[in-house]
């Protein structure tokens, strides 16, 4: 882990590493890098069967050389991830959408349609 590659996965990762890649930082703050982490889970979750709860989270704090356990149960994080779920809603409707008003406002016989 270094500048380069700010985090390392360990299972399935197609769904929930991009959001990884987008926001995390070597500079990242712990709590941070904590909540991309489950969002980055969350993601892969909802999208592949064999991924589920529950999240194993360890900590290795360097300067007291002590490591911190928890474990996390769906019922611990349902409240955040109904936030997240929310806020990505949000943010879909606050894309401006001025790139796609010329293509919704030509009539519907110029669409092509794929059962033809």
């Amino acid at each position: 882990i270094g500048e380069a590659t700010p985090f390392c996965i360990i299972g399935n990762s197609g769904y929930g590493k991009p959001i990884l890649a987008r926001a995390l930082t070597v500079d990242s703050s712990i709590k941070f890098a904590l909540k991309t982490g489950f969002l980055s889970f969350d993601s892969t979750r909802v999208s592949a069967n064999d991924v589920g709860y529950p999240i194993d989270v360890a900590i290795f704090k360097a300067t007291e050389r002590t490591l911190i356990e928890k474990r996390f149960r769906e019922e611990d994080l349902k409240e955040i991830g109904a936030m997240w779920g929310k806020k990505l809603k949000e943010g879909i409707l606050d894309i401006p959408e001025n790139w796609i008003d010329d293509m919704i406002s030509t009539p519907d016989s110029t669409f092509v349609n794929s059962q033809q």
